[in-house]
């Protein structure tokens, strides 16, 4: 990290940067950590916190962190590329519960990791207590529809019916994955998001989702700490909910407005659609 903090510099106010190569420049500094090397640092039970960003923003935060954290390579490569399927009911079902606030609700999803080709299945439950677990399973190939395997396995963890699920939506992103092992914490930057649905699809270049993953408090987790010394805010972010809200017509989206203008403002209208 850093020896000093910008005090109340605005993160507004960091110019620009060359952006992958900058970002791929400051990556290189990291030392390395490797998926043998995780232990508790995979946190399948964990206390999660996000924030939104700008992509100069991340850089920002990246090179704050240098000589904190170790980064996670795989095959020789630090920045991971992620191609996740989302599983929803025909009326939105999940997604709904999401929008409506809903305490327990939970998410469906194969995540594909294309750079160690790992597939799984996984379940997402955010818990009453507002902690978040993850099972999963590994599978062959992406689903078109619920297999025996994944049914078996689904039967374990979700309270409705599993034969109405079918897949809604593609997302895929760039992830840099950042290890704080002493604290079993880690903190994920997503680059890059895309969507997927129905032949439309949207591209948001210039927002990045930074996301705490801890078995400690959020509030003792060293990004958090250093968010709130560069005053940046905390939010919720659901990469589902969103996707689904950009390019689904007729759901119902109130909750997700703010959130959608948010991201209209900090794109500077620069949204790839097709």
């Amino acid at each position: 990290m850093a020896d000093t903090v910008p005090g109340d510099r605005g993160l507004s106010d960091v110019p620009g940067n060359n952006r992958m190569a900058d970002r791929d420049a400051i990556l290189e500094r990291f030392l390395p950590i490797s998926l043998s090397d995780l232990h508790d640092a995979t946190l399948m039970e964990r206390k999660e916190q996000k924030f939104l960003l700008t992509y100069s923003e991340a850089l920002y935060l990246l090179e704050y962190l240098e000589g904190e954290a170790r980064i996670l390579e795989i095959e020789g490569k630090r920045v991971g590329l992620y191609e996740t399927m989302y599983y929803d009911t025909r009326d939105y079902s999940l997604y709904r519960d999401h929008h409506n606030g809903k305490k327990n609700r939970y998410k469906l999803r194969t995540r594909h990791y294309l750079v160690s080709d790992l597939l799984f299945f996984e379940v997402k439950q955010k818990k009453n207590t507002g902690e978040t677990r993850k099972e999963r399973i590994g599978i062959k190939r992406p689903l078109i529809r619920i297999d025996e395997q994944v049914r078996s396995f689904l039967s374990l963890y979700v309270p409705f019916l599993i034969d109405e699920l079918q897949p809604v939506i593609r997302n895929t992103y760039e992830r840099v994955t950042l290890v704080f092992p002493e604290a079993r914490e880690r903190v994920t930057f997503d680059f890059v998001l895309s969507y997927e649905h129905d032949g439309h699809g949207i591209v948001l270049p210039e927002v990045v989702i930074a996301e705490i993953k801890t078995a400690g408090r959020i509030m003792h987790s060293p990004i958090s700490c250093l968010a709130r010394t560069l005053h940046i805010r905390p939010t919720s972010f659901s990469k589902y909910c969103i996707g689904i809200s950009l390019l689904c017509p007729g759901v119902k989206k109130n909750r997700f407005k703010p959130k959608i203008n948010r991201l209209i403002a900090m794109t500077g209208g620069s949204m790839v659609t097709w």
